[in-house]
């Protein structure tokens, strides 16, 4: 057996010493230095992974092994993302190519609510029913006003409401439009089931009116107040005028009829000097007939 040198067991034994002493040091000052690594994950006593911290993100896992929090890089920046225990999304936020946007979906896994920002810079909020489809849009439109959008179960537009209300029907046609004109009047507009307008009530410089429209949207009649009072004015399937009824420019009410050309052929009213007068035109609107109630 070789003999064993006492100094080099001492110097070894001191030289421990100093290590243990150089670790307690740094211990205590709970500064490790810089640690490089490219992921660490954490995983229970049975070796099942429970969190990857990993280059960009952080994805933590429960107990069923379905991720529940990842937490990362998207294409468009940051994103946070909370599943269910069967590891679908239940909630997201994050960066999108507009700015900020919130998710959140049902226990299926099908999308409810979206919140974020649109290509104008403005903010909305979508909801969306247990299939999916959208039901309602509230947020900024294209002219910088408020705009609100309700749809009907099966994602169809049901009503609209800006700066003017827009309703459909459920083929999606318009049934009705009421709002502000351009010259800051009210007005309402109704449609039939095809969207073709029927009906438009609106104010003038005199007045309210009401004009009503046949089916391939020509005038079938005009009832409204004029310069000289009431007028009511009916037009055939052609958009011939065929009856005006009003008020004359000397206070009295008067009826002209016309033919299927447009040409007038009678008068009955009030004349000049307020009695009551009957004129009947032939085809061409040549006078062939009048009367008088003057005695």
């Amino acid at each position: 057996m070789k003999n064993i040198d006492i100094k080099s067991v001492i110097i070894g034994a001191l030289c421990t010493v100093i290590v243990f002493m150089f670790i307690g040091a740094n211990s205590q000052n709970k500064n490790l230095g810089d640690i490089v690594v490219n992921s660490i994950t954490v995983v229970d006593t049975l070796g099942a992974i429970k969190g990857v911290f990993g280059q960009g993100y952080l994805s933590i896992t429960n107990d069923l092994g379905n991720e529940s929090i990842y937490i990362g890089n998207f294409e468009s920046g940051g994103i946070l993302t909370i599943n269910n225990s069967d590891g679908l999304p239940t909630f997201l936020i994050g960066a999108g190519e507009d700015g900020g946007s919130l998710e959140t979906y049902n226990s299926y896994g099908k999308m409810t609510s979206f919140f974020g920002t649109n290509k104008g810079g403005g903010g909305f909020l979508e909801t969306y029913n247990s299939d999916g489809n959208e039901t309602s849009f509230l947020g900024t439109g294209k002219s910088g006003t408020g705009l609100l959008e309700i749809y009907n179960s099966n994602g169809l537009k049901t009503s609209y409401l800006a700066d003017y209300l827009r309703t459909f029907n459920s083929d999606g046609k318009r049934t009705i439009d009421l709002g502000t004109d351009e010259g800051g009047d009210g007005y309402l507009n109704t449609f039939n089931s095809q969207g073709n307008k029927t009906n438009h009530l609106g104010a003038t410089e005199y007045g309210g009116f009401l004009s009503t429209l046949d089916t391939n949207s020509n005038a079938s009649s005009i009832l409204g107040s004029f310069m000289n009072g009431g007028s009511m004015t009916t037009y055939d399937v052609n958009g011939i005028q065929t009856i005006n009824l009003g008020t004359s420019e000397n206070g009295g009410g008067y009826l002209y009829t016309y033919n299927s050309h447009g040409i007038e052929v009678g008068y009955f009213g009030a004349g000049k000097n307020n009695d009551g007068m009957t004129l009947l035109y032939d085809r061409y609107g040549d006078p062939g007939w009048s009367a008088s109630g003057k005695k």
